[in-house]
């Protein structure tokens, strides 16, 4: 397989309580099939030392390259400026608050562009241990529904493909554009890599990154008014019908995870479902403002394992 050029873009908005931690992991990246060129950090109207940990990095690694216009301007905004800043043959898009699981992630996920219809390629999430009750029962929210998405067209769907951690060939991402005010990356990117060739998205379920599930009722809440229907309302509108039955999910399917899931936790599996109910019952009253949502606090401190 060839060697490729490769490119990390990271962006950022107040994520001094991992940051350092990430580019630390990049650096210990293994693998013959990528020259790591560079790392391009959007940051996103930080308050907090992100700035000043980037820039302190960035005087020993060369590669980091950091853009900062000092204003908020949400991560569709930031991904277009990273697309732009690249000029490798991949660009893997990294959210600040993710931790690799190993050395040998990114050259995992690389291998599967050996199918040169695949555009872009998913990574996986693996939730940490969490020590509160909503952080437990959102870990099993996660991975029993993750359960059933890993089965539905052999994991190679609109659900699978995770915007923290993706990976794009660049002769297909150059041509693309996030709208102003995009609330959902991932979605707009798998509709692009597959509307005209099925082969366009892969899963690549051995390339796995470390991330936290929110651990209190108000995050939760927050979270949700995203996942359960701003993100699909949002791909509608630029993808319509075609979008609509890509989120097809059979019933069956998520049934039978739940019940393995059931049977394993009990307690968490039926929180789970409450607090699902909840949530699409009474959901949170906060929308996204030219994309940009409140952060959910809970998740973004620091990966250490």
């Amino acid at each position: 397989m060839k060697t490729f050029t490769l490119a990390i873009g990271i962006p950022a908005h107040n994520e001094s309580g991992n940051i350092e931690n990430l580019l630390s992991a990049i650096y210990k990246q293994k693998g013959k099939n990528f020259i790591l060129k560079q790392i391009i950090v959007a940051l996103d109207g930080c308050t907090d030392n992100t700035e000043q940990i980037v820039a302190k990095l960035s005087k020993k690694h060369k590669e980091i390259k950091i853009i900062n216009d000092k204003k908020r301007r949400g991560k569709a905004y930031r991904l277009n400026q990273i697309y732009k800043a690249c000029n490798t043959d991949l660009l893997l898009p990294l959210d600040a608050d993710l931790l690799p699981k190993n050395s040998t992630m990114i050259s995992k996920m690389i291998r599967e562009f050996k199918n040169e219809k695949v555009n872009v390629v998913g990574g996986r999430f693996v939730p940490t241990p969490q020590k509160t009750f909503v952080g437990k029962v959102s870990n099993i929210s996660y991975q029993s529904f993750e359960d059933a998405v890993l089965k539905l067209k052999n994991g190679n769907n609109i659900y699978s493909l995770m915007g923290g951690c993706h990976m794009v060939k660049m002769s297909f991402g150059k041509k693309v554009v996030y709208p102003k005010g995009t609330v959902s990356d991932q979605n707009f990117l798998y509709m692009k890599a597959v509307k005209n060739n099925p082969q366009g998205y892969i899963v690549s379920k051995e390339s796995e990154v470390y991330m936290k599930t929110v651990s209190t009722f108000k995050d939760w809440r927050i979270l949700g008014v995203r996942s359960t229907s701003a993100d699909k309302q949002n791909v509608y509108k630029y993808f319509g019908d075609a979008a609509r039955q890509e989120y097809y999910m059979p019933k069956k399917l998520f049934a039978m995870s739940l019940m393995k899931f059931f049977i394993l936790h009990p307690v968490l599996t039926l929180g789970s479902v409450a607090l699902n109910l909840y949530i699409r019952t009474f959901p949170y009253s906060s929308e996204p403002e030219n994309g940009i949502w409140i952060t959910t606090i809970s998740s973004k401190s620091g990966i250490f394992m």
